[in-house]
């Protein structure tokens, strides 16, 4: 999420949105296992939306996936179900959605560095 968000930086959820989730904090913090409950959602994710989750993996058996509830991750939700997502020329597209997505800005920078890495030549 750089450089709208740094390393850091503290953020306000509304939790209400998606549906928060009840659990335990203190057994969380304690690496304990713990049940969680999630509350009724009051929207629905939109394109350019900035989300906070909890990252996915897979525990020690192919049928099981867990995560770390006190560890979050911010992205920014550029497709949805049923789009069509491409990235051309650094840029990010949804066919038929003609709107900007994503840090246009950051996307541009890539580029930008992209092309030049292109113009250096290597001699032997």
């Amino acid at each position: 999420m750089e450089p709208a968000l740094l390393a850091g930086d503290n953020i306000l959820v509304n939790k209400c949105v998606m549906g928060g989730r009840l659990f335990n904090v203190w057994d969380a913090l304690g690496d304990k296992e713990v049940d969680i409950y999630r509350l009724p959602g009051l929207g629905k994710v939109k394109r350019n939306d900035v989300l906070v989750f909890n990252f996915p993996y897979l525990e020690q058996r192919w049928d099981s996936i867990a995560f770390r509830v006190m560890k979050y991750y911010v992205k920014r939700c550029v497709a949805l179900p049923g789009d069509t997502f491409e990235i051309s020329r650094g840029h990010y597209k949804v066919h038929g959605y003609t709107s900007e997505l994503g840090n246009v800005k950051s996307q541009d920078d890539l580029m930008r560095i992209v092309e030049r890495g292109r113009e250096v030549t290597v001699e032997l």
